[in-house]
């Protein structure tokens, strides 16, 4: 199975959510794995053996965020522009594994005989019961895990688990690949997680990273034509402002031209 989310504008505080033409879904023998509640789908818990489980693959598109209850109670909200994969149940399994192209922030459900692994491009997550936020975009060239309660496990995709040799973060720690080398720094956890209320944080951030930011959260696309603009750094918060006012305060910042086509905006150099 895979699932759309569909949006009818691009701008978030005026989003209308358009999942599935019913509130259940099923699979082929018409037997529910999941229903709609309130703009989150919430799988079934399956505790028979003759329950096949199927992959599932949800696609979240830019401008939208959205919330998702595995079978095991694991609660899983995805960013704008990312996707999830995941079996539709994981009874009798020995481990939980999940993959993700994208943003999500996971609250895993304690389980200490069946580990939940986030797979990403270049990682490998491993947990018992926590929460984290991951953040792997294929455009961003670039991995990060950030805790926020318990701890996790990491190693690197291209390298089998061994428990002596992966790497263990605390909360408010952050790990990322550097030069092939999994690096850890101390980090202020608000900065990574606050997407999940619609709010957009930078703390010294270089603008081109911004921009990546901004497309996905106004589902939108930017184009910089100033290398030195691209390396600029800012810190600030939005929560309601629209991308016109964004880019505004920007201008007051530093001083650019933009010109917008439809859903297109060319930055470019006073």
């Amino acid at each position: 199975f895979i699932f759309y989310l569909l949006l009818c504008h691009s701008v978030p505080k005026k989003n209308k959510l358009k999942i599935f033409r019913s509130k259940e879904i099923k699979n082929k023998d018409n037997i529910v794995i999941a229903h709609l509640e309130n703009d989150k789908l919430v799988y079934a818990k399956f505790n028979d053996t003759k329950h096949k489980a199927t992959n599932h693959e949800l696609k979240v598109p830019n401008g939208k965020i959205f919330k998702l209850v595995l079978s095991d109670g694991t609660s899983v909200t995805i960013n704008s522009g990312s996707s999830l994969k995941y079996d539709d149940s994981f009874y009798g399994s020995e481990k939980r594994n999940v993959f993700l192209d994208g943003e999500a922030y996971f609250d895993v459900a304690k389980n200490k005989k069946s580990p939940f692994i986030v797979q990403t491009n270049n990682m490998k997550i491993r947990v018992l019961g926590t929460k984290f936020n991951v953040s792997s975009y294929l455009n961003d060239n670039n991995t990060s895990v950030v805790l926020e309660e318990g701890s996790v496990s990491v190693h690197k995709t291209s390298e089998v688990y061994d428990p002596e040799k992966s790497v263990v973060i605390k909360p408010n720690q952050k790990i990322e690949i550097k030069k092939e080398e999994l690096v850890i720094k101390e980090v202020s956890i608000d900065k990574y997680v606050s997407w999940k209320s619609r709010k957009l944080l930078f703390k010294n951030d270089k603008f081109e990273d911004i921009v990546k930011k901004l497309e996905r959260y106004y589902n939108i696309s930017i184009k910089i034509n100033s290398s030195q603009l691209k390396n600029n750094r800012y810190t600030g918060t939005f929560t309601t402002e629209t991308i016109l006012e964004v880019l505004d305060i920007f201008k007051e910042l530093s001083e650019f031209n933009y010109k917008i086509k439809d859903n297109n905006i060319t930055i470019t150099d006073t």
